[in-house]
This record gives C-alpha cells, sequence and structure tokens, in this order.
C-alpha cells in the first residue's frame, strides 16, 4: 500500500501569527495612549506619526488566511458544501458566542440594567454587521469562504500564469486603495449596501492579501528559494 506522504510543517506560519498577534496588541495599546495624551502634545503627534504602520497586521493576517487555507485545500478533491458547512460552523459559532458574552460583560461593567429585548436586538446587529468587538475580521472571513472555491479554481484552471493573476491583483489593489482614498470620501454612500458603504468588511478590499497568500501556498519552495536567494 502506498504510504500517505506526512505533510510538511511550517514553523514560520507560527512566527508570522506571533508577530501579528503581537502587532495588534501593540496597536490597540498605542490607540488607548493615544486617547489619554493632550491634543498637540509631542506624545500625541509621535503616537499620530507611528500608529498606522501597526496596521500591517490587518493585512499580514489576511495574506495568512490565504496561505493556510490553500495549503490546506488545494491539492484536495474538495467537497464544497462540506467545506463550507465544517467552516460555518467552527467558526460561526464563537463569533457569536463572544459577540454575546462580550455585549453582556460591557453591558454589566457599565452598570446599565440588560433589556433583555434591546440586547438581543444589537446582539443581531452586532452579528449581522461585525462591527463590535473588532469582529470585522471574521465577518472578511465569512465572505472568503464563500468565494473560496472560485479562488482554487482559477488557479487550478490558469495554471501557467499564476504570476499574471498575482500581478494583475496587485493593480487591482492598488486602483482600489486610491480610490479610497481620493474619491470615497467625497461619496454620499448611505444608500449603498452595507458592505460597500462600510468598505473595511468587505473582503473585496483585500483581495490582493488573500491571493498573494494562495500563491505563495501553491508556489512555497520556489517562493522560499527567491527570498533566502535575496536575504543570503
Amino acid at each position: 500500500m502506498a504510504t500517505k506522504k506526512k505533510k510538511k510543517y511550517l514553523y514560520e506560519v507560527d512566527l508570522m501569527r506571533v508577530l501579528f498577534i503581537g502587532g495588534v496588541l501593540l496597536n490597540h495599546t498605542t490607540t488607548a495612549f493615544k486617547n489619554n495624551v493632550g491634543n498637540g502634545s509631542g506624545s500625541q503627534l509621535f503616537i499620530e506619526a507611528t500608529h498606522l504602520m501597526l496596521h500591517f497586521t490587518r493585512m499580514g493576517f489576511m495574506f495568512m488566511t490565504g496561505l493556510v487555507l490553500v495549503l490546506n485545500y488545494y491539492n484536495r478533491d474538495n467537497h464544497w458544501l462540506h467545506f463550507w458547512k465544517k467552516r460555518y460552523i467552527s467558526v460561526g459559532i464563537p463569533y457569536i458566542g463572544w459577540n454575546a458574552i462580550l455585549m453582556w460583560f460591557a453591558t454589566v461593567t457599565a452598570g446599565v440594567a440588560i433589556s433583555w429585548p434591546d440586547y438581543y436586538k444589537n446582539l443581531i446587529d452586532a452579528i449581522i454587521h461585525g462591527n463590535k468587538y473588532y469582529m470585522y475580521y471574521i465577518l472578511v472571513t465569512f465572505q472568503l469562504y464563500l468565494i473560496f472555491p472560485l479562488i482554487v479554481y482559477m488557479f487550478k484552471k490558469l495554471p501557467k500564469h499564476h504570476t499574471a493573476i498575482l500581478a494583475a491583483s496587485a493593480i487591482i489593489q492598488l486602483l482600489l486603495v486610491i480610490g479610497i482614498k481620493y474619491w470615497l470620501p467625497g461619496v454620499d454612500r448611505d444608500s449603498w449596501w452595507y458592505l460597500f458603504r462600510a468598505y473595511g468588511m468587505n473582503v473585496l478590499v483585500y483581495q490582493f492579501y488573500f491571493i498573494a497568500g494562495a500563491f505563495v501556498a501553491i508556489h512555497y519552495d520556489q517562493v522560499d528559494k527567491f527570498i533566502e536567494k535575496i536575504i543570503v
């Protein structure tokens, strides 16, 4: 009988997770400091000048999610209904649970009597919109799960054009960033669908990082050798 090849364990993925988690903690810590220093002070100017750099962690986690998903599912004979069921249940239950726990805790510690009808109304709103307790990342991940089969199909259907896919994705990402920075602020978005109005919740805004993660996962050995060549 043919022996099943053991999957290579990527310790560098664990290291990246630690770095990104540390960056997230530092990001929120500096936010707390920023909110408690004097306006116009040297401390405020320093924090504002350095704070945005820490947002690399958001893009880093998007990259990691694409990489890990493709590492686990690209070379499988996937049944996507099973994939969606497994992913939405395993991630959805904690998502709902932590929203409920954190909302209850925030209400209790604020010294406000809980009105259960209002509590459930606010809880449903938080779950739908992912706009409480930094849960937006989970909402974006849910959208990624939905389109993930299309990403896998695209890379498998165009095996000789992976670099072109990555380049096109990078150009689209650059155009999105330019549009969000210079065009979107002057547009009335009140009537837009929520995921386009609150663009930070939209998976398409982070599409390059997921595509880049997928590309690295598929061509891991080549990317690894390329990085080692540059460093050495």
